[in-house]
């Protein structure tokens, strides 16, 4: 995975769910190279740093998605180093394959949690310090679906959201 390497990433601060493994591991290890700050986040910390790696510009921070209390904790810690977050990756998610009457309801619960709910609560934690950036991006991913909030300054500050199947 390639970042537009750009004058101003040495400025610019990326929080990263779901860094542990996979995407999130590739887009923290490519958000470093290109020169950015960056936050990145799982449910285990030794993972995460064993899939990262370290870096000055680094910061592992244990976060729960769908622990509200653990998002604002990660949010924190993220501003306490780096002053600012300007974008949000939310990365982390799950999946419980099988058939469908086969997967248990606490399998189902616990996706929704993930999925659904993890990103709500990653977002509400960030967009306090997001919005504060002009132009900050706000990128969700999951497995069918991309959104995106964006601070416009030409729609008055107000956060425009863009939900897009693939």
């Amino acid at each position: 995975m390639k970042i537009n390497n750009d004058m101003n990433n040495k400025e610019k601060v990326l929080f990263i769910t779901g860094a542990g493994r996979g995407m999130g591991t590739d887009i923290a290890k490519a958000a470093l190279a290109a020169g950015y700050k960056t936050v990145a986040t799982g449910r285990n910390v030794k993972k995460v740093t064993e899939a990262v790696g370290t870096s000055n510009d680094l910061l592992v921070v244990k976060l729960d998605v769908t622990d509200p209390l653990d998002a604002r904790a990660a949010v924190n810690a993220a501003v306490d180093k780096f002053g600012r977050i300007d974008v949000l990756v939310n990365n982390a998610g799950n999946f419980y394959a099988g058939f469908f009457e086969e997967i248990p309801p606490d399998d189902f619960r616990a996706q929704i949690e993930t999925n659904l709910f993890g990103p709500v609560n990653v977002t509400r934690a960030v967009l306090p310090q997001i919005t504060l950036s002009p132009g900050a991006l706000t990128p969700t991913q999951s497995h069918k679906r991309i959104g995106i909030a964006q601070r416009d300054s030409e729609v008055d500050g107000r956060l425009l959201a863009v939900c897009q199947a693939r």
